[in-house]
């Protein structure tokens, strides 16, 4: 157990599992184009992300909203042609 405290082991670790999950994506975003299309599929990516992230941004401020839609938008424009292609 003494090696799972090891920062190099750790850092190793840590970048196969976020490896993993980021190879695994663009094979499982290809299968969901075949029920989805690119905007539905941007949509829910998006939103379970802001779902996920919620809980960090608390307490909410007018800017912070007003700032999070803005770059919301800037992000979700160009992404559906990037799941095509």
């Amino acid at each position: 157990m003494d090696t799972l405290k090891n920062p190099r082991i750790q850092g190793l670790v840590t970048l196969s599992l976020i490896a993993l999950v980021w190879g695994t994506t663009f094979p499982l975003l290809k299968l969901s184009l075949e029920d989805l299309s690119p905007g539905l599929l941007t949509f829910g990516r998006f939103f379970c992300a802001a779902i996920i992230l919620m809980p960090f941004v608390f307490p909410l401020d007018r800017s912070l909203v007003k700032d999070g839609v803005l770059l919301g938008a800037v992000f979700f424009y160009p992404s559906p042609p990037k799941t095509l292609g």
